[in-house]
């Protein structure tokens, strides 16, 4: 959530202008607006507290992507193991060796975007934690498809509800290849920090309309995370 590129247009009453709207824009699209009449101060905050959802599994999950605003947007897009956003996702464009940034099952938490950009226990899921969500024990968690409304219009995903009450919300944000934009709006595609034991490529989640497959998918493909909440990992 940091590192956001945002613009912030502010009329505000105590400048001297009437304008009562405020509107937030990312990359020159409007991601949220709101009036200010009810409000006397704005406050830039660089590190909001997010707070982790709990669906009554061994993590805690987080409520919307790295680089999102909203459960329902996409936020930003990642290669496996970089830290940064950028224009270009091929392979000549990606250096690194998975056994350099793993442990050997596991990326090493400098590695972790997720927990590099957060910080404290937040880090990307394991495959594991991602069976877990789907498949989880006494079927405390299901799933479906649903539809959402953002500032980009209605947004398809998927919905994890657990018996106790609470959800989140997974967008089908699709990912980014060499040649751009790919099942966007169609697919969801989430990333692990673990590998996948029978081709040293990393683990991610994909889902869509009719089903769901855990595998391995070429480290410098851009692809969402959701980092998770480990109550165990150290501070």
């Amino acid at each position: 959530m940091k590192k956001i590129s945002l613009v912030i247009i502010a009329f505000l009453a105590c400048m001297g202008v009437d304008a009562q709207v405020i509107k937030v824009m990312k990359d020159g699209t409007m991601v949220s607006q709101f009036n200010t009449e009810t409000a006397d101060k704005v406050v830039f905050d660089k590190n909001p507290v997010i707070e982790p959802v709990d669906l009554g599994l061994s993590v805690m999950w987080a409520p919307c992507n790295i680089g999102a605003l909203n459960p329902w947007d996409f936020g930003d897009y990642f290669a496996w193991g970089e830290t940064e956003v950028k224009t270009e996702y091929t392979g000549a464009g990606y250096s690194l060796d998975p056994g350099q940034i793993t442990d050997g099952t596991v990326l090493k938490l400098e590695y972790d975007v997720a927990h590099v950009k957060w910080g404290g226990k937040w880090r990307m899921p394991t495959r594991e934690e991602f069976l877990e969500l789907l498949y989880p024990e006494g079927d405390i968690v299901s799933s479906k498809k649903v539809t959402m409304y953002g500032a980009y219009g209605f947004v398809d995903g998927r919905l994890f509800q657990s018996t106790n009450g609470n959800s989140i919300f997974l967008p089908y944000a699709g990912s980014k290849t060499e040649t751009g934009d790919n099942n966007v709006g169609t697919h969801g595609c989430y990333w692990s920090r673990s590998l996948y034991s029978e081709n040293n490529e990393p683990c991610y989640l994909q889902f869509y309309d009719s089903g769901v497959a855990i595998g391995p998918v070429h480290p410098y493909y851009g692809i969402s995370v959701r980092p998770v909440w480990d109550p165990n990992m150290p501070e």
